[in-house]
């Protein structure tokens, strides 16, 4: 005769703490304080994660209103330097990356002050 036993959780079932707890006395306090720990820490590392995602999208949008501003300006001075092709490709083309490719596909891989450097 076989006898299956089943739990689902992410404690021991109460008889394997009850049988803890009489191999080893203290056991079941030790194992509900650790899982009580666990819990605390993982709310402290996704709050944590969350603030961070939060200050990543700012800075995301103030590395596009930069970048944004910097092609408007290097427009505006390859037109007054009588570039209005380059201004205007500059400025077109820095006002499509901003205000179009980057909050769909946001910044990838490459962070916007590389993309800039490049561009210069």
């Amino acid at each position: 005769m076989t006898i299956a036993t089943q739990w689902q959780g992410p404690l021991p079932s109460p008889e394997a703490l009850r049988a803890f707890e009489d191999a080893h006395p203290g056991a079941a306090a030790a194992i509900l304080a650790e899982f009580k720990n666990e819990a605390e820490h993982r709310r402290t590392q996704e709050d944590r994660e969350a603030r961070l995602r939060v200050r990543e999208t700012g800075m995301n949008q103030l590395s596009a209103l930069l970048f944004g501003l910097a092609a408007l300006g290097m427009a505006a001075f390859a037109e007054q330097k009588a570039a209005v092709s380059a201004g205007g490709f500059v400025g077109g083309g820095g006002i499509v990356i901003v205000f179009i490719k980057w909050p769909i596909e946001g910044p990838g891989p490459i962070s916007s002050l590389r993309l800039l450097a490049y561009l210069i």
